[in-house]
């Protein structure tokens, strides 16, 4: 009897906790392990994204989307979807990093921001990916594109003594990451760098 209530009493712990661990809907998640690695700290709410990207605090850290409602309005925010898409480019969860001291204005420093969007389907995501890229070629002149490891990729550098900024938009199946980085004097990139390796990502520093 006592080992058939031991039993039910650790079905009920690990249902509990298995509960608790699927409702961040982060588990095992790629780019918040990454971040995770990096030290950046998980933020409760979304306006504590906002300020570190516009910048208007420095900081590090990265969020999760709440639900999917907030995941397609971030992906139309800051994920590089066009405003006047279809409907149907739907994304189910969100994830923003950023890393930041761009405010201090000393030398070497900058603000990295990366975003994982993960599409309903590859049909979306690569939509999606195709609007980012144009955002870029927009916005950048010489931009490098490729494919390496199964990941479609458009990256660029643009950089000198005094600034440097660089960006990328990578498209992996349903999953569509974002890097865009603004720095002053010669930036380390190491944020950058470090989620390239970790995500398997042609860092755009290759170009520097």
């Amino acid at each position: 009897m006592k080992t058939k209530l031991l039993s039910m009493a650790m079905a009920a712990i690990m249902a509990v906790t298995c509960l608790a661990g699927c409702s961040a809907g982060s588990a095992g998640d790629p780019m918040v392990d990454a971040a995770k690695k990096y030290g950046m700290k998980e933020l409760g709410e979304i306006k504590e994204i906002t300020n570190l990207s516009i910048p208007t605090e420095d900081g590090s850290g990265y969020y999760v989307s709440k639900d999917e409602k907030e995941a397609d309005y971030m992906t139309l925010a800051f994920g590089g979807k066009d405003p006047g898409a279809a409907d149907d480019i739907k994304t189910e969860k969100f994830v923003m990093c950023i890393d930041s001291n761009l405010l201090s204005r000393e030398p070497g420093s900058a603000t990295t921001t990366i975003t994982q969007a993960t599409l309903k389907d590859e049909d979306s995501a690569k939509k999606l990916y195709e609007a980012a890229a144009s955002n870029i070629n927009d916005r950048f002149d010489g931009v490098t594109k490729g494919e390496e490891n199964g990941i479609t990729y458009s990256i660029t550098y643009d950089g000198d003594d005094a600034s440097q900024r660089f960006s990328g938009v990578y498209l992996k199946g349903n999953t569509v990451y974002r890097i865009y980085c603004m720095g002053l004097g010669d930036h380390d990139g190491k944020c950058t760098e470090s989620f390239c390796k970790d995500l398997g990502l042609v860092s755009p520093l290759t170009l520097k």
